[in-house]
């Protein structure tokens, strides 16, 4: 399915920067087909779908392992927390890399290695070998896991993302929840619990051979890349480049601007919060691989298979909370529409509002139902609202970082896998001995209390999301609240806090002068978006539905870069003399930026010019220079 399209030669490409030929480009990866996008999302499902299962399965192998190599089970459960470990890690590599070369390959190539780990393990010959071998095989296997959210963004339209990751969602969850029950018919037959390797590495290599021949790089700047690539040799112009070519990449940028950017978004409300809930109901997920052996085998004295099916109420939990988030879809794209198409991370969460409430619910049914005396339906009854509200829960969460974050949603993405990895990997260390000394009913009503001081989260994100990614709006000079706001009366100009990431600023003083370019983009937008830019005069206060689509600084450009903008290869407007500090980026602060547009002041309004036509119609530049409060 490799895409073969053929670049067009006939559109022009101003500073010969190579950039998709309009909104109907077949490089872009938006204007896939429906199949083709169809295929590579179950594709990716199905890739991380086995490195979950992998992450999962050994719990059944603990006891046997520990009397294979004489160890205590706390031992052989490291087995599992280690892979979940690496799981964590992986992302810190996996996620920011994807954004410097591409999603396909840093995605198979690491699922190979991790498969042959599989094996490794499959055949150790002692306990620090399947310890090793588990730990590498969740580090190189976290790479699916990583970065098809990204993909997921790469490809579906906001009104189709939602849907996407629902499907993507419910493999993730899906693998470690049919592990268990894997795990346990393997385990008790004559296979033996090596087989719950091999299996695994089996399926993941028969996954990368589906893999090879289905699914086609995503990453926009990779495509653009190839695309001038081809473009050189056609048209033997030497000097078509893409944007991401540009770029000269050394160890203490890479270092600098991939490897902490996950933490710098941990640092972020939205991304901690989000992360921190999302990653507590996983912990619970693989506490369960415990705890349901714990009650239905050693407190219900069920056999070691019969032992394992209550995971089939997680599972159907988890597929009614599937239908529930594509039912929410619909809520979505409603807003979507009201708001012009521009993406309402705020309208992926009232899924999350209720299972918040329905797996608090799950986990007190559970936890006291749980004696022997009573019937086991209420507390398979509360295993399934556990499973339910567990994937409304990390499901919204994942779709709303990624609509918060989304050119850098890799690396969201990757901070939230690391915070969700590090509570899934403890949990199964401790929830034996907890348990055990607790009882079923008191540890897992501990839980139940937790879950329940989470609650308001979405709540609060839903209220004031808006503002908490924006920042606290300060106070209007009155002279300037007196007609003096700007308000754009067209909707086809709005302001994005996701495309706001790029602000440069300083993290001590607050944030500087920045210059931004605002373009329209249709032939009917022309005159009024033009006459609207143009009556723009100092000291005016930008309203909330400009939308930044291009950040530029002179310095971080080292004040050479003129390429960055076709204004200044035809000089059609001076750039703005202003002497930009070399400031650095904050995340922190870049959250709060977006919003922080209502209080800035217009300086100076340069060069509201038309730039070039084409079979796509006009494009307006309009070079505004805005300063910070």
């Amino acid at each position: 399915m490799a895409s073969d399209q053929k670049p067009t030669i006939d559109y022009q490409y101003p500073d010969h920067l190579v950039t998709f030929d309009g909104p109907d480009d077949p490089y872009n990866p938006m204007n896939w087909p429906f199949r083709k996008k169809f295929i590579i999302t179950i594709s990716y499902g199905l890739t991380t779908c086995w490195i979950a299962l992998a992450s999962a399965i050994f719990a059944a192998a603990i006891e046997p392992v520990s009397v294979e190599f004489n160890v205590n089970t706390e031992t052989s459960a490291a087995a599992t927390s280690l892979l979940v470990f690496g799981f964590g890690l992986g992302p810190l590599v996996w996620g920011p890399l994807s954004e410097l070369y591409g999603r396909k390959w840093l995605i198979l190539i690491p699922y190979f290695i991790a498969a042959v780990f599989s094996f490794g393990t499959a055949t150790a010959k002692d306990i620090q070998t399947i310890l090793i071998t588990r730990f590498f095989s969740g580090l190189f296997g976290s790479a699916p896991v990583t970065i098809v959210g990204g993909v997921m963004a790469d490809i579906w339209a906001p009104h189709q993302l939602g849907n996407a990751i629902v499907a993507y969602g419910v493999t993730i969850v899906g693998g470690p929840t049919l592990a268990p029950i894997i795990g346990g018919a393997l385990c008790s037959s004559r296979l033996g619990w090596r087989w719950t390797e091999y299996l695994t590495g089996i399926v993941m290599m028969a996954q990368l051979a589906v893999d090879l021949l289905v699914i086609d790089e995503s990453y926009a700047p990779i495509l653009l890349a190839r695309k001038a690539h081809k473009l050189r040799l056609h048209t033997q112009d030497w000097a078509l480049h893409a944007k991401h070519e540009e770029w000269d990449v050394s160890f203490k940028e890479l270092y600098q601007k991939y490897f902490i950017r996950p933490f710098q978004m941990m640092a972020t409300p939205i991304c901690f919060l989000m992360s921190l809930y999302a990653s507590f109901v996983y912990g619970i997920l693989y506490a369960n691989l415990e705890s349901f052996s714990i009650e239905y085998r050693e407190v219900r004295q069920w056999g070691p298979v019969v032992s394992t099916l209550p995971f089939i109420a997680l599972l159907l939990g988890i597929l009614c909370a599937g239908a529930v988030n594509v039912y929410n879809n619909k809520y979505y794209r409603r807003k979507l529409m009201q708001n012009g198409y521009r993406s309402v991370p705020e309208a992926r969460l009232p899924p999350m509002m209720l299972g918040g409430i329905v797996f608090t619910a799950g986990q007190f049914l559970f936890a006291w139902t749980s004696s022997p005396s009573i019937n086991y339906w209420p507390s398979i009854i509360g295993i399934a609202l556990t499973g339910l509200g567990f994937t409304t829960i990390f499901q919204s969460a994942l779709v709303y970082l990624i609509d918060t974050f989304t050119r850098y949603s890799a690396s969201a993405v990757a901070a939230n896998t690391f915070m969700r990895s590090m509570f899934s990997g403890a949990f199964p260390l401790f929830i034996i001995p907890m348990y055990h000394k607790l009882g079923v009913d008191w540890g897992t009503t501990v839980f139940g209390c937790i879950a329940a001081a989470l609650i308001p989260v979405p709540y609060l994100f839903f209220v004031w999301g808006k503002r908490i990614r924006a920042g606290i709006i300060p106070d209007l000079d009155p002279k300037l609240r007196a007609g003096r706001i700007k308000a754009n009366p067209h909707p086809y100009l709005s302001i994005e806090h996701s495309i706001l990431t790029d602000l440069i600023h300083d993290a001590k003083r607050g944030i500087r002068n920045v210059a931004c370019t605002l373009y329209l983009r249709r032939e009917s937008d022309m005159f009024h978006g033009w006459r609207w830019l143009r009556s723009l005069q100092p000291g005016d206060v930008l309203a909330a539905d400009i939308e930044v689509l291009c950040i530029r600084n002179q310095m971080i450009c080292d004040m050479i870069d003129n390429r960055e903008d076709p204004i200044f290869e035809y000089r059609l407007a001076p750039w703005p003399s202003i002497v930009f500090e070399r400031l650095k980026p904050d995340f922190r602060e870049i959250e709060r930026a977006g919003f922080r547009i209502l209080a800035w002041r217009l300086c100076k309004v340069e060069g509201v010019v038309p730039l070039w036509l084409n079979r796509h119609g006009f494009w307006i530049s309009g070079v505004l220079v805005l300063k910070g409060r």
